[in-house]
């Protein structure tokens, strides 16, 4: 049994959340459970944050980081002194920020880091309006490629570091997200989200949706998944099964079911705690 926490983007430096979470999978750990958290939306920063955290990059499963093909590539940004692909602009500074000119006009701007490290490149039309956004990840290569149309952004492509483009996201009526490599689309983020999710869970995992915008998601698993909800604060987007698992705060009256555990807490004992809920959904053998 594998223990899945389902969450959107981890950051640097880490929110609240990402620290409970991190915290989690080390006390899963030393119950002898392998845990891993699920990051389905596009978290560049993830592999520092959890490496300052004390957690090893087989307990994060960045979603956006498989399709991109970007496996062990260690921390190393692109520092301003390699890259060249403006070289041929006259360089200014200008509001804070680096500004490239090119016949008398604005042509782009390169955003900085720390030690001058190129995070963001916009590229500026005739009209002085970004036509094109460059993410740089902190791994030294150019990740994400935003692509606009009179303010308004059009598409999005998301690269591997041999700079071919593994997905691709189309802003219309709908977001479709397609996966070059696997031929295949998806009409809604929930659609896109689920499926990923179904390429690495199996029958008796558990799967804890950290976030409401995520628990629509873990709904729709095969009910052989043991699914989980982690309420905090947040209200409950759907209706749980008298199976799930639903951590909440405060008792609520509205969900029974619920059990009250909050591992934010300065003295909460998350080891003890999460013995007693896992014991009681039968992961654990009672001690």
């Amino acid at each position: 049994m594998v223990a899945y926490f389902v969450t959107g983007i981890l950051k640097n430096p880490p929110s609240a959340l990402d620290e409970v979470l991190y915290e989690r999978v080390k006390v899963f750990s030393s119950l002898g459970i392998q845990a891993k958290i699920v990051a389905v939306g596009y978290a560049p920063e993830w592999l520092e944050a959890a490496q300052t955290c004390g957690v090893a990059e087989g307990q994060v499963i960045a979603v956006f980081d498989r399709l991109q093909e970007v496996g062990n590539l260690p921390i190393q940004p692109l520092r301003l002194a390699d890259y060249h692909e403006l070289d041929d602009a006259d360089r200014q500074a200008r509001d804070g920020r680096l500004t490239y000119l090119k016949d008398g006009r604005r042509y782009a701007t390169v955003d900085l880091g720390d030690g001058d490290e190129v995070r963001v490149v916009n590229f500026y039309d005739a009209a002085d309006q970004v036509e094109r956004s460059e993410i740089y990840d902190p791994r030294g290569f150019k990740s994400q490629v935003l692509r606009y149309t009179s303010k308004r952004l059009d598409e999005v492509d998301y690269l591997t570091p041999a700079g071919n483009i593994a997905i691709v996201q189309e802003f219309g009526e709908i977001v479709r997200t397609s996966v070059l490599a696997r031929q295949q689309s998806y009409d809604s983020f929930d659609d896109f989200a689920t499926a990923m999710l179904m390429a690495f869970v199996r029958s008796g995992d558990l799967v804890v949706a950290e976030q409401p915008e995520y628990q629509a998601i873990v709904a729709q698993l095969p009910v052989t998944i043991q699914r989980g909800y982690d309420l905090a604060d947040a209200a409950m987007a759907v209706t749980p099964q008298p199976t799930d698992l639903v951590l909440t705060r405060q008792f609520r009256p509205n969900f029974p079911q619920a059990k009250v555990f909050d591992e934010g807490a300065a003295d909460a004992q998350l080891q003890k705690g999460w013995r007693r809920l896992l014991t009681g959904l039968g992961i654990l053998a009672s001690q």
